[in-house]
């Protein structure tokens, strides 16, 4: 097993998947007596919702691989971090806030970017994000440059603000040195391996590729794999505890006892 310790820069798309599970609050109706009258109202139940459900079938595929990359950081085994404009872009996106926390609660470092700037954001504004696109698209800097045509940042295209996003998170990267990006865009995936004139110094990779890569580097161990796996179980049979979470537990109580209307 090697000494170093590889370092994984998070893409807001790493991020996004691993908020899997989410716990949101529906409207059920319920009618009781009251006294002599038959009153009917709404009921806030707060229930399970994975958001990940919907996803292809190839995005899920690469998901399965998180919990795992988590766990290894939890272990020390691979280096987690990011840069505040992932995380920027990542609070703009919905249905992302897992009970878990950020990347299933794993130990994630916040790293500089290749320059130091100060970005004023309005917050009265009704659109911020608008202010993020104009100072990516204000920056000079000559590597972020480059990594504007790897990723294939085309003005014409109407995701030219994800491309600038991606070609600025890949220069962080590279200005923390880290080894590996990880990100489930897999056009972004295609598009930087494809571009040999200014390719990325840090590796952009799908989940699936970064694991087979770690266990052929020997930064995993067997033993890693099995403690997951028991972690996993127990996690499966001690259901997670919690304010939310028990708010969960009545409503699936109430529901079972008929508590609420049927619609």
């Amino acid at each position: 097993m090697t000494n170093a310790t590889p370092t994984v820069f998070l893409d807001t798309t790493a991020l996004k998947f691993a908020a899997e599970r989410i716990i949101r609050g529906r409207q059920r109706p319920v009618t009781t007596r009251w006294g002599d009258q038959t009153l009917t109202f709404n009921v806030t139940q707060f229930v399970e919702h994975f958001p990940n459900a919907y996803a292809r079938p190839e995005l899920q595929k690469e998901q399965r691989h998180l919990p795992l990359l988590a766990h290894l950081a939890r272990k020390g085994r691979i280096r987690l971090v990011t840069h505040f404009e992932v995380y920027e872009e990542f609070w703009g996106l919905p249905k992302t806030d897992d009970s878990r926390g950020v990347f299933y609660g794993a130990p994630i470092e916040r790293v500089n970017g290749p320059f130091e700037y100060s970005r004023i954001m309005c917050g009265w504004s009704p659109f911020p994000r608008d202010y993020q696109f104009e100072f990516l698209r204000g920056v000079s800097h000559p590597r972020y440059k480059q990594l504007q045509v790897a990723v294939g940042a085309n003005e014409e295209s109407r995701k030219f603000k994800n491309q600038l996003l991606d070609a600025f998170h890949i220069c962080c990267a590279e200005a923390a040195k880290a080894e590996y990006f990880l990100t489930l865009d897999q056009k972004l995936i295609r598009h930087v391996s494809g571009h040999k004139r200014w390719p990325p110094t840090t590796r952009v990779l799908s989940p699936t590729e970064l694991v087979k890569l770690l266990i052929r580097g020997r930064h995993v161990r067997f033993r890693d794999v099995l403690t997951y796996l028991r972690t996993e179980r127990q996690a499966r049979r001690k259901p997670p505890s919690g304010p939310y979470e028990d708010l969960v537990k009545l409503g699936k109580r109430r529901e079972k006892r008929g508590y609420y209307d049927e619609k």
